[in-house]
């Protein structure tokens, strides 16, 4: 099966198993053993896990109505900036205009919830996803501080393709995320942890293990 990138006007072909994907979000290479081969399996477990699900990203229209949406539901608080231009952005490979995004991120448990609004019309998965689905929880997140290549490349071994990479600012690590068209849904995002990116999610965890519900909105 193939799937045109309507920006581009090309096709690729996709050929990831629903098992593959399932090793790959739960990071347990032995829980999808039974749908692979025992070529496939010796090949999985040359591969990292990805150390389990660390974020859940959500594309909204409106950034100060979907963080109120989330302290009404005792979520908080919301770490926020607004109008930012990543420094480095590719989209499908190719470099063109940079979105404007305001994002947001709060943590629930183990667990980080971000939201992101395009504020242009740049070409990015923001505004794919907004437009084909509208707002939606988008990606998934895996973090690492020394394996990002190496995940990166796993994914493409498992038939995912880049759809959007860049960097935030000179000092942050790299993210990209990756999309499988034979199952759109399972994005995914590879973040690199350095730059003080670890530090400051860990950060925003610490506040919200007593938040009050005071300050709930707090712009970094």
């Amino acid at each position: 099966m193939a799937e045109t990138n309507p920006s581009r006007g090309q096709s690729a072909p996709f050929a990831v198993s629903w098992c593959s994907l399932a090793s790959v979000v739960s990071g347990n290479v032995a829980g999808a053993s039974p749908c692979l081969s025992s070529k496939q399996r010796n090949e999985a477990v040359m591969h990292p896990n990805f150390n389990g699900v660390k974020q859940v990203g959500y594309v909204v229209k409106d950034l100060d109505k979907a963080m109120r949406h989330w302290v009404d539901l005792g979520i908080g608080p919301w770490f926020y900036r607004k109008n930012v231009t990543p420094v480095e952005f590719r989209y499908y490979g190719e470099t063109l205009d940079k979105p404007v995004i305001s994002g947001a991120i709060a943590q629930s448990g183990d667990i980080q919830i971000e939201l992101l609004q395009q504020c242009n019309d740049a070409p990015s998965l923001y505004r794919d996803s907004l437009e084909r689905s509208g707002e939606i929880a988008q990606h998934v997140a895996f973090w690492t501080v020394n394996e990002y290549d190496r995940w990166c490349r796993r994914l493409l071994e498992l038939g995912y393709v880049e759809g959007h990479a860049g960097r935030m600012d000179s000092m942050r690590g790299r993210f990209a995320y990756f999309v499988h068209l034979d199952f759109p849904s399972a994005m995914i995002e590879i973040s690199e942890s350095l730059g003080g990116k670890a530090e400051t999610f860990e950060r925003f965890k610490q506040a919200a293990l007593n938040w009050d519900g005071r300050d709930p909105l707090r712009m970094v």
